[in-house]
């Protein structure tokens, strides 16, 4: 017999067998366990991510973003910053998702405060910055920084939209085609 507290081994059997039921009932009713992030030294692995990227795809205005190997770089006003260690959000879209979207979560400290999505719905040069751990109802407030950028999303590679417009399509677009990447 185990030499705990009474009832202490019966808790913590039924703390870990919640846990298990709970991941197996996850994995059965959305496809897949739960998304798990990868921590990054840099962003050169996403050279493909890197450019200008700013509302509408003009870098005459702001908030501007400019992505390479090193992380972010924002620009809004007077205001410069970066931020330079990401989380990989491998699985986002399901362990079985071959689309083009990349999601990276920028980590402050042991926070992961914004969820930027590239590519975003399927289209190239689109960058959607939403809340993740914060800016939720009911939490904690995202930072006036971190709401400036959640409030002018989505964001376009410089020059993006006037290259979709001179090619006859609709750079304003949210979804082309139908193409169903609601829920992603």
């Amino acid at each position: 017999m185990p030499t705990t507290e009474p009832g202490r081994s019966t808790q913590l059997g039924g703390a870990f067998a919640l846990a298990i039921v709970l991941a197996i009932v996850g994995t059965l009713v959305f496809g897949s366990p739960p998304a798990a992030a990868i921590e990054l030294p840099n962003l050169d692995q996403f050279a493909a991510l890197h450019g200008r990227y700013a509302p509408d795809g003009d870098c005459s205005g702001h908030p501007r973003i400019t992505v390479d190997g090193n992380g972010l770089g924002i620009e809004n006003g007077d205001s410069r910053y970066r931020m330079g260690r990401f989380e990989h959000a491998a699985n986002h879209g399901g362990v079985d998702y071959a689309g083009m979207s990349v999601w990276l979560m920028p980590l402050q400290g042991s926070e992961r405060p914004l969820l930027l999505t590239f590519n975003s719905k399927e289209q190239p040069g689109v960058l959607a910055i939403e809340p993740y751990e914060r800016g939720w109802d009911g939490g904690r407030p995202l930072s006036a920084r971190h709401q400036r950028l959640v409030d002018a999303s989505p964001y376009r590679l410089c020059g993006h939209a006037q290259d979709a417009e001179a090619n006859g399509q609709d750079p304003d677009e949210k979804d082309p085609a139908g193409a169903g990447s609601e829920g992603i």
